[in-house]
């Protein structure tokens, strides 16, 4: 096995687990949000944005 097929059979398994983690959040979390109202579901999701946006995401992104 090649380095070139070994970096790709990396990044496509990197890319399946990640749409996995966003598909399970949008048929989990995001269908909890959506019994809240509109105003309520505006101030969570930007809580939300507000939590993630710290050193420790910044640093670990832009490693990648």
């Amino acid at each position: 096995m090649t380095f070139n097929n070994i970096v790709l059979a990396a990044a496509t398994t990197c890319t399946a687990l990640m749409g996995g983690l966003l598909f399970s959040y949008s048929c989990s979390v995001v269908l909890g949000l959506k019994t809240l109202p509109d105003q309520e579901y505006i101030m969570t999701m930007q809580a939300i944005n507000r939590a993630i946006q710290n050193p420790v995401f910044f640093i670990k992104n832009s490693i990648y």
